[in-house]
């Protein structure tokens, strides 16, 4: 398999492509390639031309270029070129598919959102956000696939322990915390079509290898990741410990925390993580109720609570998945397809009147 993470970039406007495939190859710096997949040459043999999109875009994975691809990033719209009048990513996401690549897609205008995904996050696929410009894509396609790297770097070493023998011990042990995987499985409850995909995938050979690789990162960076509960982002974690988002910055109170700071596959995002039973041990090391109690007794100053966002009189301490905002418990409420193990996830009562029917819940 590729020693360095391989990318290949689906963009049918020349100009476009050309400013994302910089900014991908800048954010990569020297460990890793781009490639961008030729949508205006193709064969003119009668033969070839009556064979579908899927199996011709699929043969050329199979030639040597396209071989050992860490992920593929593609525009949701490719219709703007001629030999493949009518392409979308629908294509090109069943040929990852098929291929077991994890694919990532874009679309200029579109902001990334749950409701992108809903409960749908078990289909495979990761939604980068275009609204930042093409150098915040850059990093992001360059974090994902150095995140799946990493995933198929670690994976032989926690395949080889007998031990584990789940999908969520298997990942706990990549990720360093085999004390966590009842945790992890949370995550997985109740997506029984995601599990039994990987429990299926468990052969060596390359083929299988990739698939498990593309499975269990998608659950780690779309699940995992995305709903706070084991692990926390910097929004949430300042929600969690009840200090204002603006102080918990500082570098100064960060550092309070670093222990708890996560570093595994997918921790280059532009936001930090941190594990939340970590930072429990912190605060309980200490002593202390909560982080603002925590930094009182390192500095000798209170910071700023961490107000809900719905009702600033009251403290927060949960996380409104809609706005991305911190959320009183009594000021929001859970979602029936929230995965069980996120906890701290939530969405606010004024969201969730709003947008129920698109949550699925009405």
């Amino acid at each position: 398999m590729a020693t360095a993470p391989k990318i290949v970039l689906f963009e049918d406007d020349d100009n476009t492509g050309t400013v994302i495939e910089r900014s991908i190859r800048a954010a990569l710096g020297k460990r890793g390639a781009v490639i961008r997949f030729d949508l205006k040459t193709s064969s003119q043999d009668p033969r070839e031309l009556s064979r579908s999109y899927d199996d011709r875009i699929s043969d050329s994975f199979r030639s040597k270029p396209f071989r050992n691809v860490t992920l593929i990033v593609t525009d949701r719209d490719l219709s703007k070129n001629e030999p493949y009048r009518g392409l979308s990513e629908a294509v090109v996401s069943r040929v990852a598919a098929m291929h077991g690549f994890p694919i990532a897609l874009y679309a200029r205008g579109v902001r990334d959102s749950v409701l992108d995904r809903t409960r749908e996050w078990g289909e495979g696929r990761i939604i980068l956000d275009y609204a930042g410009g093409p150098e915040r894509l850059g990093r992001q396609a360059a974090c994902v696939a150095s995140g799946f790297d990493e995933v198929r770097r670690r994976l032989p070493k926690a395949r080889k322990d007998r031990k584990n023998n789940t999908p969520a011990k298997v990942l706990a042990a990549i990720l360093g915390v085999a004390n966590v995987s009842d945790r992890i499985a949370l995550y997985g409850a109740g997506d029984q079509g995601m599990i039994d995909e990987i429990l299926g995938t468990r052969g060596r050979s390359a083929e299988s290898l990739r698939r498990q690789i593309r499975l269990l990162g998608y659950w780690l960076w779309d699940s995992i990741m995305r709903f706070p509960g084991l692990l926390v982002g910097a929004v949430s974690a300042a929600s969690y410990l009840n200090i204002a988002p603006s102080t918990f910055q500082k570098p100064a109170i960060r550092k309070l925390f670093a222990n708890a700071l996560y570093d595994g596959p997918f921790s280059g995002t532009d936001t930090p993580y941190w594990w939340r039973p970590q930072l429990d041990a912190i605060l309980h090391s200490h002593k202390c109720a909560n982080g603002r109690e925590l930094v009182r007794k390192h500095t000798g100053k209170l910071p700023p609570r961490c107000p809900c966002s719905v009702d600033s009189s009251i403290d927060a301490g949960y996380y409104c998945v809609l706005t991305e905002a911190p959320v009183s418990l009594e000021h929001s409420r859970s979602v029936t397809w929230f995965p069980p193990g996120a906890d701290l996830s939530r969405v606010s009562t004024p969201a969730y009147n709003e947008r129920g029917p698109w949550l699925g819940e009405f």
